[in-house]
């Protein structure tokens, strides 16, 4: 597989990196420095405004052969990924605000575009995507139909089945799954589909709790649940996660 790059920004890329399972492309970095070890992360973020690549990293020491974590840090090294330059026990953004050295603002620099580097291709799941594309994508996903239904309510007369699968929005703490309303048809002995609808509960709500659900898409049945307390613009933006049960996960190609 050939590494990949993917443009986000660079105040929701560390979130991003920690929730996501890519497989980096070369193996972490070890520097003797300052009589102890300094190891990199072969996954980094590059920053083209600053030409500065970005990596997480631990400040350790070799004890009975083997590294000892001491500091967790984020370092930065310069446009060829070779020289170092900084390194802070801070998150990405603050530690490169600090060796900016009032460049820009905190709040600038959260806005600036930068790119995920060291990762082989990507595949969808796990990844770091936009809830305004995420739509388009599950619909291309033929191995979701693998994933085994639930049963969300069930009644004599009604039956809500949601989807195995669901879509985690971290900024907001929730999850969407698909869902079809049914209905119980006497002549047939059983429930028939009605209507599709998207079903939002909140992040480790059970399969049979939810707080929501509409006759709608994702995106307008998420500005609905937020009585437009978020525009329709940002909504689309928001980073999400299509997630999946354990032992459930589609396999890397």
């Amino acid at each position: 597989m050939e590494e990949s790059s993917r443009k986000y920004q660079f105040g929701m890329v560390e979130d991003i990196l920690r929730e996501c399972e890519a497989e980096p492309t070369e193996p972490d970095r070890q520097t003797e420095m300052d009589g102890g070890i300094l190891l990199t992360s072969g996954i980094h973020v590059y920053v083209p405004r600053y030409e500065i690549n970005v990596h997480e990293g631990f400040f350790c020491h070799m004890e009975e052969g083997r590294l000892v974590p001491q500091n967790m840090l984020t370092v930065i090294y310069d446009r060829t990924d070779k020289d170092y330059l900084y390194d802070a026990e801070e998150n990405f953004v603050d530690t490169v605000h600090e060796w900016l050295g009032g460049q820009c603002t905190r709040k600038q620099l959260e806005q600036e575009p930068c790119e995920v580097k060291g990762i082989r291709e990507e595949i969808v799941y796990g990844k770091g995507i936009q809830t305004g594309e995420v739509e388009e994508i599950l619909a291309e996903m033929e191995q979701l139909a693998e994933v085994p239904d639930d049963i969300m309510e069930s009644d004599e007369d009604y039956q809500i089945v949601i989807s195995g699968w669901w879509v985690h929005i971290p900024e907001l703490g929730l999850n969407l799954h698909e869902g079809i309303y049914c209905n119980y048809d006497r002549e047939e002995g059983g429930y028939l589909p009605d209507f599709a609808v998207t079903v939002v509960k909140e992040e480790g709500q059970t399969e049979e709790e939810w707080i929501y659900y509409e006759q709608d898409g994702f995106l307008i049945t998420l500005a609905n649940y937020l009585h437009g307390k978020t525009d329709m613009g940002h909504l689309e933006q928001l980073f999400c996660f299509i997630r999946m049960p354990d032992g459930s996960q589609p396999a890397e190609e």
